[in-house]
């Protein structure tokens, strides 16, 4: 007959490292914990580590890690709307003196109205995005690579019809 082996009772071992779960439930005893991102955030800016920030609000590693990626997002975001803020309020001061420098170098035909016209209209078309590199595909005619043959000086100038 094979005796069953039972399992030994566990001994309690003292844990290492932040609370999880449970028994950080119990050891906050219904004290909620708000985050707090950007001060989690401010002290990754100052060279914390993620184990370093979740000790200093006792917080699992994770958490810590989850904080600081909030609060960059954050900043991210209203980085955006502010950079989005100032390009609309400098189009709205860059347009109308385009049209005055339009209307005066069609009147006058100055040189400078002109060069100065040029100057808004390039700061226009940075600000909107239109002088941006544009990525450019090519391909054969049949949508693979485009092949190709080598000729000699003599072939080029016959085919150039010289």
């Amino acid at each position: 007959m094979v005796e069953k082996k039972t399992a030994k009772p566990r001994k309690p071992t003292a844990r290492k490292g932040p609370l999880r779960g449970a028994a950080k439930k119990s050891a906050q005893a219904g004290e909620a914990k708000t985050p707090d991102y950007a001060a989690a955030w401010q002290m990754r800016v100052e060279g914390q580590t993620f184990r370093e920030i979740g000790e200093a609000f006792n917080i699992p590693l994770s958490t810590a890690h989850d904080w600081c990626k909030r609060a960059r997002e954050a900043n991210h975001q209203e980085a955006a709307e502010i950079r989005k803020d100032a390009r609309e309020q400098a189009l709205a001061r860059l347009q109308p003196a385009a049209a005055l420098a339009a209307k005066l170098y069609a009147e006058t035909g100055q040189a400078n109205h002109a060069g100065a016209l040029a100057s808004l209209e390039k700061r226009i078309a940075d600000l909107v995005g239109s002088d941006a590199p544009k990525a450019v595909h090519v391909s054969g005619t049949d949508g693979g690579p485009i092949r190709y043959t080598t000729m000699t000086d003599d072939e080029l100038r016959k085919a150039a019809g010289e």
